[in-house]
């Protein structure tokens, strides 16, 4: 039976063993949330273009509408 409150080198290795997973997850989502944002950007640009060749003076009001 096992001394409660003792702490056993495999049991380190475990938590040691858990904190790489999360920190691999943490990575792995925040890249994963880093293209979703350029993706954003990217199609953010796609429909400012799209919105300044049908409406010339959208780029203008755009611009006045974001530093209000």
């Amino acid at each position: 039976m096992a001394d409660v409150g003792k702490v056993y080198p495999t049991d380190i290795q475990l938590i040691q063993k858990q904190i790489e997973i999360q920190g691999d997850l943490i990575s792995r989502e925040r890249l994963d949330r880093e293209a979703e944002i350029e993706r954003l950007r990217i199609e953010l640009a796609a429909i400012k273009h799209f919105l300044d060749e049908r409406f010339p003076e959208f780029m203008d009001s755009f611009e006045e509408a974001k530093s209000a």
